[in-house]
């Protein structure tokens, strides 16, 4: 039998991609006059930290780690990406640095531990000391994301993804780098709620602060963005509840 965190991301994954292509129908059909382009793009990418100064973490206010892609029609290719360079910007950070390592650890076991059986059905085995090894190859990987200067000239609208408990904001960066290449910008940010992958970050993170206050904290620092129309955010994101499959949730702003 399928696991339920596998099922959840199947599904969540299947479900994007179609609910994403009647939203790009959607956004162009109601903005044939507006002067954003919907092609010819590369993904540039940057990434900030901004702090959440309501909620105490470890005696600082609480950081949220934004990766933002967006739109660009020149790139240096000297400053493509590898996937590994979502995570290192930040490991050097004292703060940050048990988050980073937690979000590549979980990562590393997903891609380990899942496996093919001959009944064609995907279990998740609790992978060994060499498979876990062997995934720090992924971190290696070229990405299509580009360090590129912000826009500054044309504004275009945005997909705000929250990801689920466990994960981590860079999971999904091919779709990112696809909806940047559209003419969309994606913002992923990460969350720090101390959950059971994550116990060693006590914070006063309660769970009203943490889902509804993130959301609304991460949407009002895009609404802030100059290059975002802010008459087109969507929030993005899985929910669900304990042992079940998640779901897809899109809000328009």
């Amino acid at each position: 039998m399928l696991k339920p965190a596998f099922i959840s991301r199947f599904y969540f994954a299947f479900t994007t991609v179609f609910l994403l292509f009647f939203i790009e129908l959607t956004l162009s059909a109601q903005s044939s006059s507006s002067s954003y382009k919907t092609s010819n793009f590369y993904a540039g990418y940057s990434d900030t930290l901004i702090n959440k100064n309501d909620v105490i973490f470890q005696k600082h206010a609480l950081p949220f780690l934004v990766g933002i892609w967006y739109p660009v029609t020149e790139i240096d290719s000297a400053k493509r990406l590898v996937f590994g360079d979502f995570f290192n910007e930040f490991e050097s950070n004292e703060l940050l640095s048990p988050s980073i390592y937690l979000m590549k650890q979980n990562l590393q076991k997903i891609v380990a531990g899942y496996q093919m059986e001959p009944d064609f059905f995907i279990r998740f085995k609790n992978p060994s000391k060499t498979q876990l090894a062997k995934t720090q190859k992924m971190f290696l990987l070229q990405t299509d994301s580009y360090r590129s200067k912000l826009p500054d000239a044309e504004k275009y609208p945005c997909l705000v993804y929250h990801h689920g408990s466990g994960s981590n904001p860079f999971e999904n960066h091919e779709l990112f780098e696809l909806l940047a290449k559209n003419g969309y910008v994606v913002i992923s940010a990460s969350y720090m709620l101390a959950d059971s992958t994550n116990q060693k970050l006590i914070s006063n993170h309660t769970t009203k602060k943490s889902y509804a206050g993130d959301i609304e904290f991460i949407t009002e620092f895009v609404r802030n963005l100059s290059f975002i129309d802010t008459s087109k955010i969507l929030l993005m994101g899985p929910v669900g509840v304990h042992k079940q499959p998640c779901s897809l949730i899109i809000m328009t702003r």
